[in-house]
């Protein structure tokens, strides 16, 4: 901090950070609209654990590596992520609401952590066959866990 101001890069990163949540929950938007929850749900964690969006590191989504830096950066770049994070986990609790569930900000925070986790995992993964296993293996779960498989 200078005289008590943020420095100017700071600023840039809490805008990238801003400018990657709206990015993502503009995708929830397009996955789900004009479906029925289920199949909305369903249609984003096909999208999120999808082979294309593993292998999409340098436009894809951003969250896994922005985890692990996190704590590095400054307050208000952890309080924009924050931020997003609660907006994405609305998004997902509204729709899994809709379909009846009861503890949503639980469940949203349980999927949101399981798509993030999986896809770090599957594109940390240098075996092309385990790292597959590892996005269709997490599809699976999260679809019978939520119940997608057979309402959509």
């Amino acid at each position: 901090m200078v005289d008590g101001q943020r420095p100017p890069d700071d600023d840039l990163v809490v805008a990238a950070i801003g400018q990657m949540f709206d990015e993502g929950l503009e995708r929830v938007v397009r996955e789900t609209e004009g479906r029925t929850p289920a199949a909305g749900l369903a249609a984003y964690i096909d999208f999120y654990l999808s082979h294309e969006h593993r292998d999409a590191r340098t436009s894809g989504c951003p969250l896994p590596f922005m985890a692990a830096d996190l704590p590095r950066l400054s307050a208000p770049a952890q309080a924009r992520f924050a931020e997003g994070i609660a907006g994405l986990r609305g998004k997902l609790g509204a729709l899994l609401e809709q379909l009846g569930h009861a503890d949503v900000k639980t469940e949203a925070s349980s999927m949101l952590s399981e798509l993030v986790g999986a896809l770090s995992l599957a594109r940390a993964e240098p075996d092309r066959d385990r790292s597959d296993t590892i996005l269709a293996r997490s599809t699976a779960s999260l679809k019978q866990r939520f119940g997608l498989e057979s309402r959509q």
